[in-house]
């Protein structure tokens, strides 16, 4: 029905600091709208491009997150994180326009990852 048809357009990453986030390991279910710390997404990227520095590593990924929400053509996004000194953490953002479903690799703790908006065929 229309629902359906609206849902791939449907903005659903959490994108504010100090949100909440999950471990992610091997074999875990990926979550609609859920911040994986430890996984990274490997479909081809469309966009990629670096952030600004935070104080925290997840702050890349909600600077992620909302760049994500914002481009209509993005499903899912991985960040990159890593350290910018004692107090800062600055990284990069790749977006991308699918979810290969055999695509979740977990990874270290320096990638988080989410989809944003869900597939029209998902996984």
């Amino acid at each position: 029905g229309l629902a359906a048809a609206n849902a791939s357009s449907e903005v659903i990453c959490n994108f504010f600091a100090g949100g909440k986030y999950t471990d992610y390991s091997a074999g875990m279910a990926v979550e609609p709208g859920v911040a994986y710390r430890g996984l990274r997404f490997s479909y081809r990227s469309f966009e990629k491009f670096p952030t600004f520095p935070t104080p925290t590593a997840d702050g890349v990924a909600w600077a992620c997150a909302k760049a994500c929400n914002d481009h209509p053509k993005c499903k899912t996004y991985t960040a990159l994180t890593h350290r910018d000194g004692p107090t800062a953490f600055s990284g990069y953002c790749f977006l991308h326009e699918h979810r290969d479903c055999d695509g979740a690799r977990p990874s270290g703790q320096d990638f988080f990852s989410a989809v944003c908006r869900q597939e029209t065929e998902p996984c």
